[in-house]
């Protein structure tokens, strides 16, 4: 029997306007195996994912322009109505930050 029993190794796309997170969280998953793609904005992640197919998008929820959550919005609609797997998305901060029921109510939790 010949082949492999090799994993593919999971997609990752990592979305921070902080370099030195991005930085050190992209170098940190690669050396542990994972195909990572960064993006220094949401509407940039958001070019990527058009043109990848990632298994899992991390973003940070406070970022100029587009932030975290208007990031997860765009992305389920994205997927909506496409053949291509939706990513899973988590979202992250160092700020404290209450999510209002509005929020919750846009279908991205």
């Amino acid at each position: 029997m010949t082949g492999s029993n090799k994993k593919k190794p999971i997609k990752i796309l990592w979305i921070d306007d902080d370099e030195n997170v991005l930085d050190f969280c992209c170098r940190t998953l690669r050396a542990h195996g994972a195909e990572v793609h960064s993006a220094e904005s949401g509407m940039e992640g958001l070019q990527i994912l058009m043109d990848n197919d990632m298994d899992v998008v991390v973003s940070d929820l406070e970022m100029v322009g587009l932030d975290g959550l208007e990031v997860a919005i765009k992305v389920n609609e994205m997927f909506s109505e496409s053949p291509r797997k939706k990513p899973a998305f988590v979202i992250l901060t160092a700020w404290v930050r209450d999510m209002s029921s509005e929020d919750m109510a846009e279908g991205c939790f």
